[in-house]
């Protein structure tokens, strides 16, 4: 199955983006990259045998 199917089926919408939304998303990801360590780093401290590496 294609995604042309998948259009077709009303699966998918086609959608344009621009650089702006692109950027926001990236920064979105960029947040949540950074959330995660956080809170790797507050476990590793409490737990260190949580982590390895």
């Amino acid at each position: 199955m294609s995604l042309e199917d998948w259009l077709r089926n009303g699966w998918l919408v086609e959608h344009r983006t621009s650089r702006e939304e692109i950027g926001e998303l990236l920064a979105v990801a960029d947040r949540d990259v950074i959330d995660c360590r956080e809170v790797r780093d507050w476990k590793k401290s409490y737990h260190p045998d949580f982590f390895h590496g």
